[in-house]
């Protein structure tokens, strides 16, 4: 069984901001995700 107490969350916090600010800087924007097909397609398709 796992203990009901917590790690301190200060420690957790400050990890993920230089963690985002890393990842950011040294790979590239990840694009906007793309649908595999037309959204204006399927709704046509299913309009008919």
């Amino acid at each position: 069984m796992t203990s009901p107490t917590q790690p301190p969350v200060d420690d957790a916090i400050s990890d993920v901001p230089a963690d985002l600010t890393d990842v950011s800087e040294t790979k590239p924007a990840i694009p906007a995700f793309k649908f595999p097909f037309k959204p204006g397609e399927l709704a046509a398709g299913k309009d008919s």
